[in-house]
């Protein structure tokens, strides 16, 4: 098991077994120059900035069956 975050936010607990490893978080490197697509601005731009809540790394019992 492989966990994307910090040691000095949540320490890794000793009771884990070995496999079980702490990378840090994962950054994506700036796309230099990108521009988001104008329909996109457009939205962006409309109204109060929109607020997203999801469960997407949450697989479930069955992950080949979660694919699309």
């Amino acid at each position: 098991m492989l966990s994307a975050y910090s040691s000095a936010i949540l320490p890794r607990p000793t009771d884990w077994p070995e496999h079980y490893h702490l990378s840090g978080y994962c950054f994506l490197n700036d796309a230099d120059g990108w521009q988001p697509p104008a329909d996109l601005q457009a939205f962006l731009g409309a109204g109060a900035p929109p607020v997203y809540i999801g469960f997407g790394s949450m697989a479930g019992r069955n992950p080949a069956a979660s694919q699309i």
